[in-house]
């Protein structure tokens, strides 16, 4: 689970999807993110693109979320 308090500023990771956009945002826990996504019957591939790069002392987590991003299907 994750809490406002493992995170420098607060926040929490976040994802939010535009189906017929074809895009993705969010923000990671410390960078904010942009990409597409796309949909094919019942399987959802995310490729995130972009990422601001600033250091923070929640890299584990973040690394850990966008590698999951990665993985989703």
């Amino acid at each position: 689970r994750m809490l406002p308090g493992q995170f420098p500023n607060g926040q929490v990771p976040t994802l939010t999807m535009d189906l017929p956009a074809r895009q993705l945002g969010g923000y990671t826990g410390c960078n904010a993110l942009r990409g597409t996504l796309t949909a094919e019957g019942d399987h959802l591939r995310l490729s995130p693109a972009t990422a601001t790069r600033r250091a923070c002392a929640a890299s584990a987590v973040e690394n850990a979320f966008l590698n999951a991003l990665g993985r989703a299907t």
